[in-house]
């Protein structure tokens, strides 16, 4: 399955197809809140005000085709199963790049490649190997949701987190993959 891929609504400022599915899970991403967000996620790039579940994409980091390290990435589009057009929010269009998807650290790559980072279902750190609308790649596939850079480190210091469903049941496990707000480890 392609990764969706979100379009702004310039007019009322919002995304339109901005998330993948109707079905929002609530997890604790800090000592004292929690955050509900759709299940799943959506490429496209982040807008300037991002408050609530609908306004997350997934984040990326990338070298560009100069070697020139990016850490602010999003994705524009998927050309393959493992290979999307990415660009920074700093670097506008200028940066825009095509990149292959690997599972390495951000010091580690090289001019065309991309990661994406997560946190695993029992608070393990890691990078993408293969990443759709549903599901994020370690060792093996895992549903996710996507969270902010707090919710990321909190839920690696807990060794995991418990998902709710709309009707306080236990759900999941998810990974949380990093948002727009460019968690890098």
């Amino acid at each position: 399955m392609p990764l969706k891929i979100a379009r702004h609504n310039v007019t009322q400022g919002d995304f339109v197809d901005g998330a993948f599915s109707p079905v929002t899970v609530t997890y604790p991403d800090s000592t004292s809140t929690t955050k509900t967000v759709f299940t799943g996620g959506v490429g496209g790039g982040p807008l300037n005000t991002i408050n609530s579940a609908t306004d997350m994409t997934i984040a990326c980091s990338f070298v560009d085709r100069n070697g020139i390290t990016w850490t602010d990435g999003f994705i524009t589009h998927q050309k393959g199963e493992y290979q999307f057009m990415v660009q920074s929010v700093a670097g506008n269009s200028t940066s825009t790049t095509r990149c292959v998807l690997v599972a390495t650290q951000t010091s580690s790559l090289i001019a065309g490649q991309m990661n994406i980072a997560a946190v695993g279902t029992t608070g393990n750190l890691f990078f993408a190997r293969k990443i759709d609308s549903k599901f994020v790649w370690n060792n093996g596939k895992q549903p996710y949701v996507l969270g902010t850079d707090t919710a990321i480190q909190y839920i690696a210091s807990q060794g995991g987190v418990t998902f709710t469903a709309a009707d306080g049941s236990t759900v999941g496990p998810y990974a949380v993959v990093s948002s727009n707000n460019y968690y890098r480890f």
